[in-house]
């Protein structure tokens, strides 16, 4: 069993590893079990650690560090190879080492970010903080922040809630409209030195950037930039503090906007406490670390716990020392855990997994925890040296991100549309639909070598490659119809919705594809039909006129004819059944020329009621005149044919006259009689 070391003994173990970072211990001293606990502590933290001197010599260059560039420590002696090699930018190496100047006299100096080039070439992000002891010697905690800032940008793109960058709210948080402030957290405020009523409502860019950097705040705000940049902001007192901005476009209450984040460059609250006296300077790298580190026996009895761990679950150090760790593990989840940890031997002395802790609250949290054995000269497990952090957040924003996917697949898979994402001109998603409609599998579309516009027909290509510009610049484009062609050659008529997404990091389309062959197969069907009833309507209008023509000119017929029959009768017939009735006939011949007369008006009668009035009125001897005078005789002619004076014919014309309705009109009536039917 382990003896406890006392306050005066970790104190002089302290002393004596400081020393041997100074210089100052000869190389064959033999390591006690003090400085191989504080070193397998520097092992084993889920981040960087590099400790120099103040002539720039390396002393302690972690494997984590060498895992994050990419380097081996023999590789990296000094402060001044490691900035030439992480830093191949003339440029940008120039900022880090007058940033380095700047900082050089810090105590402590505050996180920056950095962005350093491996060994392998490829870039990453970092985040810097440095502690200088009074020996002149720095530790630099190096922690490599892609992975986390990945995962919150995945999150942001697909749920876009303000509420998730709220809650990791150590920077200022804003939300503005060309400049013009809606919403900002407390934080902005506090950093600015305003009161929330003299900025809300304002044009921000010349109240809190300073002069030289207003009209490069503006740019990249009509810009609609979203890369991060930094810029030189003042506060209302006239302090000048260097601030870093990153900016996102949002839809917030009905409107585009902004929301952006600010970060004071100049200081950063670290987690851990302020340090202690030069006696404590390597244990605090131990308590003061943001991971929770620990050290247990092989039965679970906490034997170390640092200062993190403590805070973490609510309980004084020695509260902790010879508890069980497990108290804090669900008991669903103890047998696995202990299972990792007691599978380690000298040839995998180390691993690294995940579990659920109960908090102080008694909610469950998400916790990565590093074991790491530790043997004895008998090569038996006495201890385990155990680095762990809190990756709750990490596993809410992998869920949200798994749960919005799901979400997406369900419905698009469900979709009677067709249903795909482009990715730079490559197709990478299409739902079950599209492999039905086009007769392309995924794997076929997904394919690096299928182009896109083999889908399109000769006629649409045009179309569509406007369109992906238009996308490509940014720009939103209306629903449009195209004509695709499948698999087998088929035509398929669609509409292509698509709107701009993000998508894995990058500018996408989202495309939602309906088929409307059928409906384009019945509207032309129904045009055919309308044009087809529309030529029969006009042939029946034809038809109907003709046969409406026709009709009159019988009717005319048939009423000419009845007024000759009329006329004629009353003409020829009348005048000399008048002579016989005024003549003198026998009794019989009398009654025979009655009947004939009677019969005769009951023939002309029928045709009298639709005839027009024209002779009705006249006598049979004024029909015979008005005949005359109808073709052109004039009234001495006409009483020579008849054996009459001119002064009878002029009396008859005047009855005529007058039965006609011409009296005392200036109407000639020849003309007026020739308008009669024949």
């Amino acid at each position: 069993m382990k003896v406890k070391l006392t306050r005066k003994e970790m104190e002089e173990k302290i002393e004596k590893l400081e020393t041997k970072l100074a210089g100052n211990q000869k190389a064959d001293d033999a390591p006690d079990q003090g400085e191989e606990f504080y070193n397998l502590c520097i092992e084993s933290v889920p981040y960087g650690i590099m400790v120099h001197d103040d002539k720039g010599k390396i002393l302690i260059f972690n494997s984590q560090l060498e895992k994050i560039s990419g380097y081996r420590k023999q590789e990296i002696p000094d402060v001044k190879t490691w900035i030439e090699k992480l830093y191949p930018d003339e440029e940008y190496r120039k900022l880090v080492i007058e940033e380095r100047r700047r900082s050089a006299s810090e105590k402590r100096q505050r996180e920056k970010e950095a962005i350093i080039t491996p060994k392998g070439g490829e870039k990453r992000l970092c985040r810097f903080s440095s502690i200088l002891l009074d020996s002149g010697i720095r530790i630099v905690f190096i922690r490599d922040a892609a992975q986390q800032q990945q995962m919150a940008e995945l999150l942001q793109e697909s749920e876009e809630r303000f509420r998730l960058l709220s809650e990791a709210a150590i920077e200022a948080i804003t939300i503005h409209k060309d400049g013009v402030l809606l919403k900002a957290n407390q934080q902005f405020f506090d950093l600015f030195g305003y009161q929330p009523h003299e900025l809300l409502g304002k044009q921000l860019t010349p109240l809190i950037f300073a002069e030289e950097s207003v009209e490069m705040v503006k740019a990249k705000i009509t810009s609609g930039a979203t890369t991060p940049y930094e810029a030189m902001g003042i506060k209302k007192d006239g302090t000048r503090v260097p601030i870093a901005c990153h900016a996102k476009p949002l839809k917030y209450q009905g409107r585009d906007v902004r929301i952006g984040a600010i970060r004071d460059l100049s200081y950063r609250q670290m987690a851990e406490q302020a340090l202690r006296k030069s006696e404590e300077k390597f244990r605090t790298i131990i308590d003061d670390t943001p991971a929770l580190i620990c050290r247990f026996l092989p039965d679970g009895i906490l034997t170390f716990v640092n200062n993190r761990y403590c805070s973490y679950f609510n309980k004084d150090r020695n509260d902790l020392i010879g508890q069980n760790f497990f108290q804090f593990i669900p008991k669903r989840e103890r047998k696995e855990i202990r299972k990792h940890f007691t599978s380690l031997n000298q040839q995998k002395s180390m691993t690294t997994y995940e579990h659920q802790v109960i908090a102080p609250n008694g909610s469950l949290r998400w916790q990565q925890w590093t074991d790491r054995a530790i043997f004895n000269a008998d090569a038996k497990v006495t201890e385990y040296q155990s680095v762990g952090i809190d990756i709750t957040e990490l596993k809410d924003t992998e869920m949200a991100l798994r749960e919005s996917e799901e979400k997406f697949r369900t419905v698009a898979e469900q979709s009677p549309n067709m249903i795909f994402i482009n990715k730079q001109g490559r197709i990478v998603y299409a739902n079950r639909k599209c492999e039905e409609m086009i007769g392309y599998s995924r794997e076929e579309l997904y394919s690096s070598e299928f182009d896109f516009l083999t889908l399109m027909a000769p006629e649409s290509i045009e179309l569509v490659k406007s369109n992906f510009k238009k996308h490509t610049a940014g720009q939103e484009v209306d629903p449009s119809e195209y004509t695709l062609v499948n698999k087998k050659g088929e035509v398929i008529e669609a509409i292509i919705t698509s709107k701009l997404i993000a998508y894995e990091g990058a500018r996408s389309i989202l495309g939602i594809v309906t088929d409307i062959t059928e409906r384009k197969q019945a509207e032309y069907t129904l045009k055919e039909k309308d044009k087809k009833l529309e030529q029969q309507a006009q042939h029946l209008e034809e038809v109907n006129t003709a046969l409406k023509v026709l009709l009159e000119h019988r009717e005319r017929e048939k009423q000419e004819l009845e007024e000759n029959l009329l006329v004629n009768i009353k003409k020829l017939v009348f005048p000399y059944l008048e002579k016989l009735d005024k003549g003198r006939l026998e009794v019989e011949s009398q009654t025979y020329l009655d009947i004939i007369k009677s019969n005769l008006k009951d023939v002309i009668s029928p045709m009298a009621n639709t005839l027009s009035s024209n002779y009705l009125a006249l006598t049979p001897t004024e029909i015979q005149i008005a005949d005359m005078i109808k073709h052109g005789k004039t009234s001495k002619e006409i009483a020579a044919m008849l054996n009459v004076s001119a002064k009878a014919i002029a009396f008859h014309r005047g009855n005529i006259r007058k039965k006609l309705g011409l009296t005392n009109k200036k109407r000639n009536l020849q003309t007026y009689l020739q308008s009669f039917p024949q």
